[in-house]
């Protein structure tokens, strides 16, 4: 999953062992569609927005929980994002690896070192721009997105959750294997 300050991520949490990955992704483009935003889910494991890629997502099952996951496109530097991919993909050399494609770089550069299927991508906030911050985009979705469960359960962080978070964040999540993927370590 592509991490950026432009994006929003976005995560369903659940018991059981099953992945419920059309719901969880239907319930993502409701909430848009109620903001005014004309998202249905792609092909793939996708969302578009006229076309183009405004989300990833994935799913997970692990110790009776299912994890969905996803990321929202609003003002990420799709430049950056492009880039980012085809090094990763040159590193890992995977056939199936879905590299997007910025409206500002060339598709030949992108497809280097790796078969892909190229995906256009778009930042939400190109196509609706009264929107004005990630902040702001983020509490409205968020609305949206509630407005689906009859009981809703906002997690607050405690200090030791923060602890556990900034632990988690300086010995996994800022190293080059957790972020470029474990090929990485070896071309070094």
């Amino acid at each position: 999953v592509y991490h950026d300050e432009g994006n929003l991520n976005v995560a369903f949490i659940e018991n059981g062992h099953s992945i419920r990955f059309d719901l969880h992704r239907e319930r993502i483009c409701q909430a848009l569609q109620q903001m005014g935003i004309a998202a249905e889910p792609g092909p793939r494991s996708d969302i578009l927005l006229q076309g183009k890629k405004i989300s990833g997502n994935a799913a997970t099952v692990s110790r009776n929980r299912v994890m969905h996951h996803g990321t929202l496109l609003f003002s990420a530097n799709l430049d950056t994002l492009a880039q980012t991919l085809i090094q990763h993909a040159s590193l890992i050399k995977s056939p199936h690896l879905q590299i997007p494609t910025s409206p500002h770089s060339s598709s030949s550069n992108q497809r280097k070192g790796v078969s892909s299927v190229p995906s256009q991508v778009v930042n939400i906030r190109e196509r609706y721009p009264r929107f004005e911050s990630t902040e702001s985009f983020q509490q409205l979705f968020i609305r949206a997105l509630q407005k689906q469960f009859d009981e809703w359960i906002p997690l607050r962080l405690t200090d030791s959750h923060l602890e556990e978070v900034a632990r988690l964040r300086d010995t996994r999540y800022r190293l080059p294997e957790w972020i470029l993927g474990s090929g990485f370590a070896a071309r070094e």
